[in-house]
């Protein structure tokens, strides 16, 4: 798989960040708060070793909410160190941190927000 990064100027990133907020009026605030929240949680508990004069790979997190061609994302980026993050243990050497921090309550946030858009789908039917 590959990719392409395009940098944009400011003003093309605030017309961009509008669509996505029209186009899931309450949803994409709601994912936005998650993976910020989930970020600070991932930051206080990411362990760090020892000073080696380069950022730790817990100082590269950062969010994103970008405008897909299925949906709306909210993401958690890291450019430090993402080709290891899996093999990075806790320190009681159980499962990867990614998995712990990252993944599993990533996806319960997920779920939470998909049962919350359910209800307000409900409720607008139910108009």
């Amino acid at each position: 798989m590959s990719s392409v990064d395009v940098i944009v100027g400011p003003e093309l990133k605030q017309w961009v960040d509008r669509v996505i907020k029209q186009a899931a009026p309450t949803v994409a605030p709601r994912m936005e708060q998650e993976v910020r929240e989930l970020m600070a949680e991932v930051i206080a508990l990411w362990p760090v070793g020892v000073e080696r004069g380069r950022p730790h790979t817990r100082d590269g997190f950062r969010t994103e909410l970008r405008l897909t061609a299925s949906g709306v994302e909210a993401r958690l980026v890291n450019d430090l160190g993402a080709d290891y993050f899996f093999f990075i243990r806790g320190k009681d050497g159980g499962p990867s941190v990614w998995r712990t921090l990252i993944a599993k309550p990533a996806l319960e946030r997920a779920q939470s927000i998909a049962d919350d858009l359910a209800d307000d789908l409900a409720r607008m039917a139910g108009r």
